[in-house]
């Protein structure tokens, strides 16, 4: 019995998290599906899991989006949600379903890992209160039903286990948060790379400050672990950057910039952090938008009422803590405003965030972490009223009530669609509807189909001669064809132009011709009539150094894995 009460009360936290979780995310398994600004979610995983059945790892080339010609998408596109909903699929859940819970998963993340830091310096039931605001933040729900920004929800929910193991690391400098400290930053910058860009200043500063400590302190070997731990999740995530960086010139990406996403028309006007109307449109220029910008009234209230905490506290460290919560929501909703237009313009790579309200991300999981300090007023109540526990659990209970009550309606879809995941898989949903919302991967010069039926049926055709062409077979990565022809013919390749795709004939490579509709060749008649046409995605020489970097990371790693246990510093 004792051992039970033990238990629960080790697990009391954990079950509350995944019981707001539940409460929260229950509508996204609603029966069908809803509709969202990046209505691409579903055929994401099933191309991803297509590709991964072929043999194709990392995933870079998904042979059916980009109208059918292919698209290097996940070249450049934050691949984790992908990997982890494709997982799904290759256990044996269908493509919907994998979806779903693959939009379910970081709401948990993201309250355990909110937990464990706010607990640090709040804690439990400081914790829980932090770890409840940060699942209930109105941007997660805009994230999740509005925008269907999952790769950026997916960076959200990982933040706090950066922080998390930094804090940790500096109390116990042990091995394991190295690991840690590495395996989330990893994590963000696979999510998604501008949350990372925009992570970065605030972890810089972090680091900074505890390298600035331990330099005092004169651990030198503390300051070589951290910068492993950076270090680390660099080469672990190159397989990514790398080739995102270095190969995006051969993209029309950069025709994403400016236009309606430039980022002077979408800051976002004071009053909104408070008040926006809640809605499923975009964003526009002025202060009427058709989604909310707001932080969340709780959020708010909470995080004002923390304000006297920073001037009675005695504990230096939570005053430290809260002192860095508030500089960091601070930074975070400066960005968003209008008045650090002079630094988006100084700073050119802020381009590529289009939206300055994306700092909403970093300023919900300050927001969320400040509130769960007001839990220490009751540090300040009689002795005795202190030591009522149950007393505490009301005030906590309370307070997860009255957040899942304020925000629990924004939780929801505008509509469902009766949908399975075969309509959501169709060769018409994903070549043309879909291929519509997200095409900006595609090379430059390329020529978009303006209708359905422009859309090539088959990948490779004779334009000019006669023959028959057979498939042998077709996969992401590698098709094979035979040609029968008694003439000189030309062929068109349906793929888009990238520098990893190349051409074989007969197992020679031979050189074609890039055009806006396809790749060209030319076809020499041979003594039997025959010719062996294959297509291959073969990595270029960028993308297989991002995956030796990789490779060369979980070595590092797992080398000082061994290190650590050996020095019993694991």
């Amino acid at each position: 019995m004792q051992n039970i009460q033990k238990f629960f009360k080790k697990s009391f936290p954990y079950i509350v998290i995944v019981c707001i979780g539940l409460f929260l995310i229950n509508p996204v398994f609603i029966e069908g599906f809803y509709p969202m600004h990046d209505d691409t979610q579903v055929v994401r995983v099933h191309q991803m899991a297509q590709a991964l059945r072929d043999g194709q790892f990392p995933v870079r080339w998904v042979s059916d989006l980009g109208y059918g010609y292919g698209y290097p998408i996940f070249n450049f596109y934050a691949p984790l949600a992908y990997y982890i909903g494709a997982l799904f699929v290759l256990l044996g859940y269908d493509v919907l379903l994998s979806t779903k819970i693959m939009i379910a998963l970081p709401l948990f993340i993201a309250g355990i890992g909110m937990y464990l830091l706010a607990k640090e310096f709040w804690g439990k039931s400081g914790g829980i209160i932090s770890a409840a605001l940060a699942m209930c933040a109105t941007y997660v729900a805009v994230n999740i039903f509005v925008r269907g920004a999952i790769s950026e929800y997916y960076a959200y929910s990982f933040i706090p286990f950066v922080f998390y193991s930094i804090y940790t690391f500096y109390k116990t400098q042990t091995y394991r948060y190295v690991i840690l400290l590495s395996l989330s930053f990893f994590a963000v910058i696979v999510s998604h790379n501008l949350t990372t860009l925009m992570l970065i200043p605030f972890f810089l500063i972090s680091l900074a400050v505890l390298i600035g400590i331990f330099i005092r302190q004169k651990k030198n070997t503390c300051i070589l672990f951290l910068s492993f731990a950076v270090f680390t999740a660099i080469l672990l995530s190159a397989f990514y950057w790398l080739p995102a960086l270095l190969e995006m010139k051969y993209t029309n990406v950069s025709s994403q910039i400016g236009g309606k996403a430039d980022f002077r028309d979408h800051f976002v006007c004071f009053p909104q952090l408070w008040e926006s109307q809640w809605g499923y449109g975009g964003s526009t220029p002025g202060c009427i938008d058709g989604l909310s910008f707001r932080i969340g009234k709780l959020h708010i209230l909470l995080s004002v009422l923390a304000i006297p905490l920073l001037f009675v506290l005695k504990n230096k460290k939570q005053k430290l803590a809260l002192g860095t919560g508030f500089f960091f929501v601070f930074v975070s909703v400066f960005f968003l405003l209008p008045h650090s237009t002079f630094i988006w313009n100084v700073t050119q790579v802020f381009a590529y965030i289009q939206y300055p309200w994306r700092f909403l991300s970093i300023a919900s999981l300050s927001i969320s972490f400040i509130a769960g300090s007001v839990i220490l007023y009751s540090s300040y109540l009689p002795l005795k009223l202190r030591q009522v526990v149950v007393l505490r659990v009301v005030l906590v209970l309370s307070m997860l009530l009255f957040s899942y009550l304020l925000y629990s309606d924004l939780f929801k879809p505008q509509t469902i669609q009766n949908v399975r995941s075969e309509d959501l898989t169709s060769f018409e949903h994903i070549r043309y509807k879909v291929s519509k919302i997200s095409d900006e991967y595609m090379p430059k010069g390329f020529t978009k189909p303006m209708y359905e039926e422009d859309i090539p049926r088959q990948r490779i055709e004779i334009v000019n001669g006669d023959g028959i062409i057979r498939t042998l077979f077709e996969q992401t990565q590698n098709s094979e064809y035979e040609i029968q022809h008694s003439q000189e013919i030309t062929v068109r390749a349906n793929i888009a132009f990238f520098p990893a795709i190349s051409l074989y004939l007969n197992n020679k490579k031979i050189p074609f011709i890039p055009t806006s509709e396809g790749l060209l060749f030319t076809i020499q008649p041979t003594p039997d009539n025959t010719s062996i046409v294959k297509i291959v995605f073969e990595q270029t020489i960028v993308e297989k150094l991002g995956n030796a970097l990789s490779i060369i990371g979980i070595v590092g790693l797992l080398a000082g894995i061994i290190y650590a246990r050996k020095t019993k510093q694991l």
